[in-house]
């Protein structure tokens, strides 16, 4: 409730505060979603790593300040998680973030030396287990098949961050080509070059606004 009070105080652009912070894209019109979708960057209005980032660097960061329990932080950052995953409605990008932090996580304590693909699987079938009906989601087709591709083809990915962001584009774009053809009967090739310059930006807002929002609740 203190997040939505906080998002309804801001009179410039919340219904974007409402899908960057609780996955929420219902306050933006139609019209823009169209738009995002035929430009091939409306992931940008999914949320994603960058939330999870967000709140669990907010709380390792607390919790090794305090120096507590790493089973205990372990624990917390579950049920945080849990929460967090409830609060947006079951968003499936959240659901694969924070699976994929709780696993990597458990992965490094207990020096499991499982790769990280095959801990995607492992996220993929507990995500379809839950629901199954998540395969026919756009959503989860784009989000699911291109981190695969993106953690297969990880060793390309070099340079600096801008050459990152170039490659990490290219593949994404490649790899959404196929499902874009399937629903949208569609191609924007100049979706590489938008991406590679409305990414950095969104996530700069993204970071900026959700510290705002955050540190104006816990000062209420």
């Amino acid at each position: 409730n203190f997040l939505i009070k906080r998002i309804e105080n801001i009179s410039l652009n919340k219904e974007y505060l409402y899908a960057f912070i609780l996955g929420e894209t219902y306050y933006i019109d139609s019209e823009v979603k169209d738009d995002y979708q035929f430009n091939g960057v409306s992931h940008l209005l999914a949320i994603g790593s960058s939330s999870i980032t967000i709140i669990t660097c907010l709380v390792t960061y607390l919790f090794y300040k305090f120096k507590i329990n790493d089973y205990i932080y372990l624990l917390s950052m579950i049920v945080l998680v849990f929460i967090y995953i409830v609060l947006t409605n079951y968003s499936i990008s959240i659901i694969r973030c924070g699976l994929a932090f709780i696993l990597t996580y458990i992965n490094k304590k207990f020096k499991l030396n499982i790769k990280y693909q095959n801990l995607l699987i492992l996220i993929t079938s507990i995500s379809l287990f839950y629901n199954p009906y998540y395969i026919y989601n756009l959503g989860f087709q784009y989000s699911y098949l291109i981190s695969f591709i993106l953690v297969i083809y990880n060793d390309l990915i070099t340079g600096n961050y801008l050459v990152k962001l170039l490659k990490v584009s290219m593949i994404a774009y490649l790899v959404s080509i196929p499902i874009n053809i399937y629903n949208n009967f569609e191609v924007n090739f100049f979706s590489i070059i938008l991406n590679l310059l409305y990414v950095p930006l969104v996530n700069f807002i993204i970071f900026v606004s959700i510290n705002l929002l955050i540190l104006g609740a816990l000062e209420k």
